[in-house]
């Protein structure tokens, strides 16, 4: 039985369309650091290791992270739709790896952020795990009770190994991968919700 649900934002409820090559470029322009081989990634693990260039860094990536919200963000169009539906039965939680000011300009940009009891940022951890289990924690509901909303495989990693359920939303542009429960839309969410409560009612592998 879902009682609770942990939702991801970019690629989830909208989409930012920002890529870490342009995380990698402001980086550069603005900290003045060269990505390696590794691109943003391997900028940020060196940043991690020392205070200031790390605040640098973030300033940064919120400005872009802002100015996208502002000027190029895609808003699915169910998501208030379905956001509002769900928030009136289950408690809801959103984890982010974006930084707090952008998500709270696309909240209150969706008219949203009164539906989510709990919100984690990348300024609360940047692992998707840390971040799901923080969430788990503040809605003090049994993680198997749990659902997580993703669209990466990373969501659905670290969904699984925190023990929650997940459904991953695969819209038209990104790769399919096997072993989860697929939606191309958040249209399609609360009948899976109900389905999975359903077979749990009946005795059935959820």
């Amino acid at each position: 039985m879902i009682e609770g649900i942990i939702f991801d934002m970019d690629g989830v409820l909208v989409a930012l369309n920002v890529s870490l090559e342009e995380m990698a470029k402001k980086a550069e322009d603005e900290v003045g650091v060269k990505p390696d081989s590794k691109g943003f990634r391997g900028i940020l693990e060196r940043a991690m290791r020392d205070g200031e260039f790390y605040r640098k860094l973030m300033k940064a990536i919120d400005e872009l992270e802002v100015s996208a919200v502002e000027r190029r963000m895609t808003v699915f169009p169910e998501t208030k739709r379905v956001i509002a539906h769900l928030g009136e039965r289950y408690p809801l939680a959103l984890v982010t790896l974006q930084g707090r000011k952008a998500t709270e300009r696309v909240l209150k940009k969706l008219g949203i952020k009164q539906f989510f009891k709990f919100i984690f940022t990348r300024e609360d951890s940047f692992f998707r795990k840390e971040q799901i289990e923080k969430a788990v924690q503040a809605l003090g509901i049994d993680k198997e009770r749990i659902l997580m909303v993703g669209d990466r495989r990373n969501d659905k990693v670290a969904a699984e190994e925190v023990g929650c359920k997940v459904v991953i939303v695969k819209r038209e542009k990104q790769a399919a991968f096997e072993g989860a429960a697929l939606i191309s839309s958040l249209d399609e969410l609360p009948k899976v919700i109900e389905r999975m409560n359903n077979r749990k009612e009946a005795g059935q592998p959820p």
